[in-house]
């Protein structure tokens, strides 16, 4: 057995330290300080916060484990789980054509799939039990090679993870921890950045009540307040099983985010293709999208995408920095228990 404590700051800089020391492997003398230098140029966290144990929640609403030149786009890391797999991103499938924005307010569209998501049936844990997801994540991590950078696509992998619902332990699988690491949360200082399952049956589920609540959490965080909102109520949807109540309030919530669009075509991570409600991230020109399937109104997954062009080296318009797809979720009595059905 494995322990593990990531620090999960609230916004990039763990993330992007990881990614820093790939980067500088084999960095020529003399290059190190300005490469590191921009790298970071367009992190923007003004409100660093002391190292913590992570819940395991939100392994793709957050920074995606190639960001780092590009911006903190919200509270936590994408966790790849797949190998290097070695040639371009178009050879992994991690570049897509931008979707068309086919609205430039997502409101009825969230309205939609709120009203969906209030008729769910609802199952959260009992004390004792523990709430199992399964994800497939894939993404784009920049490397340095003979002076240039390279863009090294990872993944697909499989994550499976167990939780208890007052957040304190955790226990996950991956491809490159196949036989499990334990997680010890009991230090963490639960809440909306590190929600548990029985903090989300706390939370307010008055749309506007909520996003303030987000907005108060996460001031100084990312390149802006809406977009730090926006990735962070999304962060609630993935590795965790809020109410249906709770996942109304969220949709609702992001429908008074400005400049929350609709966009006609996304793909998550195990290949199903939907529509996406999206914000794009004008600093760093990436764009975050929750995918859903359009006929259910079910969400599928989330990705961040490069949508414009900031001139960042190795970054190109269409690029898949990292994406995600929700392909399992229950009720489990111990660690390890993959629910039926």
């Amino acid at each position: 057995m494995n322990t593990d404590a990531h620090d999960r700051r609230p916004v990039a800089w763990t993330q992007a330290e990881r990614l820093l020391a790939t980067v500088e492997h084999d960095l020529p003398e003399g290059r190190r300080q300005h490469h590191k230098e921009r790298l970071m140029a367009r992190i923007h966290d003004t409100s660093p916060s002391p190292a913590r144990r992570p819940l395991l929640r939100r392994p793709a609403f957050v920074v995606p484990a190639a960001l780092a030149t590009v911006g903190a786009l919200s509270a936590g890391a994408l966790l790849l789980t797949g190998p290097d797999t070695g040639g371009t991103p178009a050879d992994a499938g991690l570049t897509t054509a931008i979707g068309t924005v086919t609205s430039t307010d997502a409101a009825p569209f969230l309205t939609e799939i709120s009203l969906a998501a209030a008729e769910a049936s609802d199952e959260h844990p009992a004390p004792d039990q523990y709430v199992y997801t399964e994800t497939v994540t894939a993404g784009i991590v920049p490397t340095y090679e003979d002076g240039e950078i390279e863009m090294r696509p990872h993944g697909p992998g499989t994550r499976r993870s167990w939780t208890s619902p007052d957040g304190e332990e955790a226990w996950y699988t991956d491809d490159s921890s196949p036989e499990g690491s334990f997680i010890d949360n009991t230090d963490v200082e639960v809440g909306i950045l590190y929600p548990s399952d029985e903090f989300l049956r706390t939370l307010t589920t008055d749309p506007e009540e909520l996003l303030a609540l987000v907005y108060e959490a996460t001031e100084g965080m990312g390149n802006s307040p809406d977009q730090q909102a926006f990735d962070q109520l999304g962060s609630l949807l993935v590795e965790s099983r809020p109410s249906p109540e709770l996942t109304s309030a969220v949709y609702r919530a992001v429908a008074l985010i400005p400049d929350v669009q609709l966009v006609d075509s996304a793909v998550d991570a195990a290949g199903r293709e939907g529509v996406a409600v999206t914000h794009l991230d004008e600093r760093s020109g990436l764009r975050s999208e929750w995918i859903f399937d359009e006929d259910t109104d079910r969400f599928l997954g989330s990705r961040t995408v490069v949508a414009e062009d900031k001139g960042d080296e190795g970054y190109e318009v269409g690029m898949v920095l990292s994406t995600s797809a929700v392909t399992d979720s229950g009720i489990a009595d111990e660690i390890g228990e993959i629910p039926a059905g």
